[in-house]
């Protein structure tokens, strides 16, 4: 038996929902993934896309672990004025942030992918890690574009705080050095200025993840897919 409106993938373990994303007429959705086994081991990112929400084709696992670090939840973004450098020609790319995981330690730090081809095969950033603070519990990246200051801002979880790191471009948000933990910490680097905020959260451990839909079209394909049906 499977949930008629809530995905699953065809076998094994799946979790978090992760890189949540609309692009080029197909929404896609990402999440924690064994590709191996039934437990929460070897985690990955695995993939669908779907047209309107509720019918979903699953794909080919999107960032899977590699060299001792699992990819833990993230999100993803279309840098459509390609930002990152990352896209090719005219078209923009897919970038994903994710935690690396590292198993053989207790560290976490976050890490960047991207895709050519709508998502359906991704290249980890050859600079990863972009952020490392030497924390054991430091994870779950979200990224938006803050139209008004012109740069991408990065929310995180940081144990028991909410961390908020901002970057003129996505490869670039790495620290000099480990980040003390203040509730304002401002690192120099070149041709810029760079603040990390600390907000204290009593009891925040994950950070969620949403996609945003325009409700008249979300109307609508709902509304075509209950007919099919």
């Amino acid at each position: 038996m499977r949930p008629t409106y809530h995905f699953t993938a065809q076998r094994n373990w799946i979790n978090d929902p992760n890189g949540l994303v609309y692009f080029a007429g197909e929404y896609h959705l990402c999440y924690q993934y064994n590709p191996l086994g039934t437990i929460h081991r070897n985690m990955s990112w695995g993939h669908a896309v779907s047209a309107d929400l509720l019918h979903w084709r699953e794909l080919e696992v999107a960032i899977p672990v590699e060299a001792g670090v699992e990819a833990f939840s993230g999100g993803a973004v279309v840098d459509w004025r390609n930002s990152s450098g990352f896209g090719v020609g005219d078209a923009p790319p897919l970038v994903a942030a994710f935690t690396g995981h590292h198993t053989a330690q207790r560290l976490q730090d976050q890490r960047l992918a991207y895709s050519h081809d709508h998502g359906r095969t991704w290249t980890r950033f050859a600079g990863n890690p972009v952020l490392d603070i030497g924390e054991s519990d430091f994870r779950d990246p979200k990224m938006f574009w803050h139209a008004d200051t012109q740069r991408w801002v990065m929310l995180l979880v940081l144990a028991e705080a909410l961390l908020t790191r901002t970057g003129w471009k996505l490869p670039q948000l790495a620290l000099p050095e480990r980040m003390k933990r203040e509730p304002r910490v401002k690192v120099a680097k070149p041709k810029q200025a760079v603040e990390v905020l600390v907000e204290p959260v009593k009891t925040v451990e994950e950070a969620p993840a949403a996609m945003p839909v325009e409700e008249s079209a979300r109307s609508a394909r709902f509304q075509r897919a209950k007919e099919k049906r």
